[in-house]
């Protein structure tokens, strides 16, 4: 779009906290947080996590997840995030019947231990240009179901990290996604993938390659 040749351009992701976003916090801060939710020992967890949540899709998860539900009856789906229309997504919530298959926590600064509550990552935004959450819940051990206008996305491996769908995909669309990836056992097998895939971009390693950049350009 600017007329730039592709190899005058280096890309650097956002980088994850790879301490504080970990696989190792299921067993403590993990079942903290779905001690607080009244979830049980075998109940799945989908997460949507994010503030902004017209924009983050919010609306396109609760429709896909009461698509799904009647085919995955031990899925639940936590929703966090800083919100003003909370009552209003409440609502549609229970609307589509989904009154006791959803939880609102509401905003929250443990994020790391929300994702370690968690068993798969959704985030159907209409546009990111990198979220965040996305590198954080790969660090977490969590695949992740997001659409290809978030920046993000281009980390996802389809298959392997979890699934891109368009950024104009349907409820059905994501349905299909989360379909998969909530199939017995699937989420747990990537999860070495996941971290391994954030450990490649760690925030410390991303910082180290714009001050190369940065050197590069002074010299």
């Amino acid at each position: 779009r600017m007329g730039v040749p592709a190899e005058a351009i280096e890309v650097v992701h956002n980088g994850a906290d790879l301490a504080r976003f970990r696989p190792g916090l299921r067993a403590s801060e993990g079942a903290r947080v779905r001690a607080e939710a009244g979830l049980a020992d075998d109940e799945r967890v989908l997460l949507f996590l994010g503030s902004g949540w017209a924009r983050k899709g919010l609306d396109r998860t609760l429709e896909a997840f009461a698509l799904l539900a009647p085919d995955r009856p031990s899925w639940r789906l936590l929703v966090v995030g800083y919100e003003p229309r909370l009552e209003a997504w409440r609502a549609s919530a229970v609307a589509l019947g989904l009154a006791s298959r959803v939880r609102f926590l509401g905003g929250r600064r443990d994020a790391e231990a929300c994702y370690a509550a968690a068993d798969l990552y959704v985030l159907p935004t209409r546009y990111d240009p990198f979220a965040n959450s996305t590198v954080e819940a790969l660090a977490s051990g969590l695949p992740v179901v997001t659409t290809a206008t978030n920046g993000g996305s281009e980390l996802v491996r389809e298959g392997v990290h979890g699934a891109v769908v368009p950024g104009d995909a349907d409820a059905h669309r994501l349905r299909a996604a989360l379909f998969e990836w909530t199939r017995p056992g699937r989420a747990s097998a990537a999860r070495e993938a996941c971290r391994a895939l954030a450990e490649q971009n760690g925030a410390e390693r991303m910082t180290e390659r714009s001050a190369r950049i940065l050197e590069e350009l002074a010299s």
